[in-house]
């Protein structure tokens, strides 16, 4: 893991934590005050993926889920999450790069 200081980013990409670690992640996430999270390439689905975004923090700017199977679901949540709490939130960006979803 790396936790850059001042830039506030925790970098996990290829950690491989898979969907049980997903869920102890999530609430160690909710205490940290970083604007970048990057969780691409680890081996999550549909169900770690959204405890994930369901544990992000206000403080949050940019999440990176790419190389991930994140699912309709997770998706759904993002742009339900945006639409709701869009005001108290600043995420902006949300990379998907690769991560197993369609146009449906």
């Amino acid at each position: 893991m790396n936790y850059k200081g001042k830039e506030e980013e925790i970098n996990l990409k290829n950690y491989k934590m898979g969907d049980n670690y997903a869920a102890a992640f999530r609430e160690g996430l909710q205490l940290a005050h970083v604007k970048k999270l990057v969780v691409a390439d680890n081996r999550l689905n549909e169900k770690g993926s959204l405890q994930l975004v369901q544990g992000l923090n206000k403080h949050i700017q940019e999440l990176d889920l790419s190389n991930n199977k994140v699912g309709q679901p997770t998706i759904h949540h993002i742009c339900l999450t945006l639409k709701v709490a869009s005001e108290s939130l600043d995420l902006r960006v949300v990379k998907l790069d690769n991560a197993g979803i369609d146009d449906s």
